[in-house]
């Protein structure tokens, strides 16, 4: 999921309703994976190209865990986490560097904001 917003809102509503393997949404790394940050919803939202957008990885993954999914990686540009069904985990007896490690798998984002770049502080 990447709708540059209320990301957080919506994968509530679908892990309310719905079961998936595996969820890919993007978080915003510009606050320090422990952070549990989400910006306001607002229906009409449009990214302004700063970073207030979506989420940090912390409040994804209070999130996914309490549907029954464990964080597993980041993908090196710090834009998409990735997080697996619990029973997968489970039933397959899989075994992940740092599985459920937010410190460790979060990954920093260079991001460029009104032609600046800002590299966020940990």
């Amino acid at each position: 999921m990447d709708i540059d917003g209320n990301d957080f809102y919506c994968l509530n509503q679908i892990l309310k309703n719905y079961k998936c393997d595996i969820i890919v949404c993007e978080y915003n790394a510009t606050h320090p994976p422990n952070e549990d940050k989400v910006i306001s919803y607002e229906d009409n939202f449009v990214w302004d190209g700063t970073n207030y957008f979506g989420a940090s990885l912390g409040s994804l993954d209070k999130l996914c865990r309490k549907f029954g999914y464990t964080l597993v990686h980041c993908d090196k540009r710090g834009v998409n986490s990735f997080f697996v069904n619990d029973e997968i985990i489970k039933n397959r007896n899989l075994k992940i560097k740092n599985i459920g490690d937010v410190n460790n798998i979060y990954k920093n984002r260079v991001m460029v904001l009104d032609q600046i770049a800002v590299i966020p502080q940990i």
